[in-house]
């Protein structure tokens, strides 16, 4: 990812227990930073210990 890439994080509420989240990285996307950034919050979101690293 380049410095100063735009960055588009949307989280939405469904329900107890269920959350939607969007990760968009630059103007065409970047998938291997998107799906860091979205494993990252997916750990948090669930309250865990963050789980190690996964191959991209």
């Amino acid at each position: 990812m380049i410095k100063g890439t735009k960055v588009n994080v949307q989280v939405k509420f469904l329900s107890p227990g269920a959350t939607e989240v969007k990760v968009r990285v630059g103007t065409f996307g970047d998938e291997d930073f998107s799906n860091m950034l979205f494993f990252k919050i997916e750990d948090r979101l669930r309250g865990i210990a963050p789980l190690p690293p996964r191959p991209f």
